[in-house]
């Protein structure tokens, strides 16, 4: 596909830049849910992404029946916290290589990398998918909880799910030096990574300009921190990701993070945000707007030859 057919597509001429603001890690806890309620009702904010092995994403879907909501789905593999684990959709006698000697996801994506199966990611992955159409949610895009997917072996599952489903997946245009950094893999295995990634692209899936991220470590000055980040936005399309939710016990307890993640709810809430976008002259995008341009540049789109289609399930 034709990355400045789709940037005009985007209204977007040469030298322009535009940004997607959003949200990773809904459903993560009920504090997320409230602070999705809360900036979606009142914030400034143009997309997040569900986690669906959480028992939080009933409670979502409810949310969801009124106002128009452009989510993803944050393709989950891993379970970090010790104390707070999630375990696979689609059933542990069909998820073995996915999971540790207590039945939940690996907490690291190095044990994930290093157990698991092709075909049991590919199943667990469109289980994930398919859970959220089952409660009426129609997703706008792919994403992956740690980076986890870019990987080689697992990229080109990724790139498919995107592909099969008429989804645009989370990818940015990088070296092969520049996926080791980001995803904390070896030489050898970026290398594989970057052929892969290459591949997408070759069969029509479309990357982002640039891609950062507020800091989970620091929870300091947040609206200056996403200033300066918004400033070093180049030409095209980014991405600016952050995790919001509001203060509560339940959130305090199984995110060390949890700081971080307050001040994010902040930031969206913050009535100078909108202001800061306009004098960086950045358009603010959904990702729904890049999906349907994508798919209008998509060979046999219109005719649905290319993408598996499916009726969006009534509420």
């Amino acid at each position: 596909m034709n990355r400045l057919q789709w940037l005009e597509k985007l209204g977007l001429r040469p030298g322009e830049r535009a940004v997607v603001l959003h949200a990773d890690d809904v459903g993560l806890c009920q504090a997320t849910l409230e602070a999705y309620r809360r900036i979606h009702a009142d914030g400034c904010l143009s997309s997040a992404s569900v986690m669906a092995p959480s028992p939080w994403l009933p409670a979502l879907a409810e949310l969801c029946q009124r106002g128009d909501h452009d989510l993803g789905v944050h393709l989950v593999l891993n379970s970090e916290w010790s104390s707070f684990r999630f375990a696979p959709v689609s059933g542990l006698a069909a998820a073995s290589s996915l999971v540790d000697a207590q039945g939940y996801f690996w907490a690291s994506a190095r044990d994930t990398h290093a157990h698991a199966r092709p075909g049991e990611v590919r199943q667990e992955l469109e289980a994930q998918i398919q859970r959220l159409r089952s409660l009426g949610l129609s997703p706008s895009h792919l994403d992956s909880h740690m980076l986890t997917l870019v990987a080689p072996g697992l990229l080109s599952i990724y790139a498919d799910l995107g592909l099969t489903h008429g989804l645009p997946i989370s990818l940015i245009r990088l070296s092969a030096e520049g996926l080791a950094r980001l995803c904390n893999i070896g030489a050898e295995a970026a290398q594989r990574a970057h052929g892969e990634l290459l591949q997408a692209t070759a069969a029509g899936q479309v990357l982002f300009d640039a891609w950062a991220e507020l800091p989970l470590n620091d929870a300091g000055d947040r609206f200056s921190h996403c200033q300066r980040l918004l400033g070093g936005l180049p030409e095209g399309v980014s991405l600016l990701i952050s995790h919001p939710a509001v203060d509560a016990p339940e959130l305090r307890a199984l995110a060390p993070d949890w700081a971080a993640r307050v001040a994010d709810t902040c930031l969206h809430l913050d009535p100078r945000l909108p202001k800061a976008l306009e004098a960086e002259g950045l358009k603010l995008l959904r990702m729904r707007e890049l999906m349907q341009a994508w798919r209008e540049l998509q060979p046999g789109a219109a005719t649905g030859e290319r993408f598996r289609a499916w009726p969006r399930p009534a509420h």
